[in-house]
């Protein structure tokens, strides 16, 4: 008897474990999201709450066939405040990413390296300083699918090696600095049903299938929300009759976007105006709104056209700041990101 029951407890510890689903967001198990990765083990889930969550160190998931899962692109943001060098670096194999939009990496939206593997779809990749996701050194790949890449700076996606294991498929690439850049060629990845718009190398991309599309996607908001609009050339025109892109139509929920320090503001604001009293005013206005910090200041420079340089914040900020601007200045507003200051996150010249 004593046998078997050695027996039958050796047979339970070769069982695998069950997967389990880990929950972050208020009042859950977790309330860190890296905190809850690293409590993690192959094959779970972590299910991130609906809405904004600042990463301004990134996340890291290393450990094989995870999920970091959100409750949709529209309403879960991983914001890297523009310190993460990846809003999300896959260090592991089999990892999904997938719900959220991925904002304000000060290089990448994601990042895979050595021989780490992914599958990241249903993402808006938006904002960030160079790539909206990395294939690094090494022998990386992903399945990068039904995703929307929008206003990255350098391009949408970034391969070292040309590996056919990598599937870009069912993505809008929307106004990146280029679309697909690889150390090689295009011709082993599989490109198909994606739109592209408004990149320097779409021709390229784009000739690699029949199945992509150039055009419009036809964005609710092009800067803010990347649902499509009636009309839009994305709409079922994807692998299976599928929407292309992260988002189908409709609009994103309103998410609160919490403040960054107790002042209620996170950016430098210098406002420059002949008329003193009207600079004081928009800068009041700015900081009620919660956008100015109390270095932020009203100075006098040089004359110059009337606009808005902008380097730390994101495109969603300059868009309310320039709104905010506009209901007290009469006049036109050119926005620019060449940031060329220490002395400012944002300089509103106002002549």
């Amino acid at each position: 008897m004593k046998v078997i029951n050695i027996m039958a407890a050796t047979l339970l510890l070769a069982l695998p474990t069950a997967a389990r689903t880990i929950n972050v967001g208020p009042g859950a198990e977790f309330t860190g999201i890296q905190t809850a990765l690293d409590a993690a083990s192959a094959g779970d889930v972590v299910n991130v709450a609906a809405g904004y969550h600042q990463v301004p160190d990134g996340i890291e998931v290393n450990k094989n066939n995870v999920t970091l899962k959100g409750a949709g692109a529209e309403q879960t943001y991983l914001d890297g405040k523009g310190d993460a060098y990846a809003v999300v670096s896959v260090k592991a194999s089999g990892v999904t990413v997938t719900g959220f939009t991925l904002k304000h990496g000060s290089s990448h939206g994601v990042y895979v390296s050595q021989n780490y593997w992914g599958n990241i779809h249903h993402n808006v990749i938006t904002g960030n300083q160079d790539r909206g996701i990395l294939l690094g050194s090494g022998s990386p790949y992903a399945v990068i699918d039904h995703n929307t890449f929008a206003n990255n700076k350098v391009s949408a996606i970034y391969a070292y090696t040309d590996d056919p294991r990598t599937k870009f498929t069912n993505n809008v690439v929307y106004k990146n600095g280029r679309s697909i850049v690889t150390d090689s060629t295009m011709s082993h990845m599989t490109v198909k049903y994606n739109c592209f718009h408004g990149q320097s190398n779409d021709e390229a991309a784009a000739a690699t299938s029949k199945t992509n599309l150039r055009d419009d996607p036809l964005f609710v908001d092009a800067e803010s929300d990347f649902h499509l609009q009636k009309g839009s050339p994305c709409l079922g025109k994807g692998e299976k009759k599928s929407n292309i892109g992260a988002l189908g139509m409709g609009t994103n929920p309103v998410i609160e976007k919490p403040a960054s320090k107790e002042s209620g503001g996170q950016y430098r604001v210098v406002v420059y105006a002949n008329d003193e009293d009207l600079g004081e005013k928009i800068l009041a206005v700015i900081k009620a709104a919660g956008y100015a910090n109390d270095e932020s200041y009203v100075t006098g420079e040089p004359d110059a056209d009337a606009d808005i340089k902008y380097g730390a914040a994101g495109s969603d900020d300059i868009k309310a700041i320039r709104k905010l601007v506009s209901a007290l200045y009469d006049g036109k507003l050119d926005l620019s990101d060449e940031f060329d200051s220490d002395d400012y996150d944002i300089f509103i010249h106002l002549p």
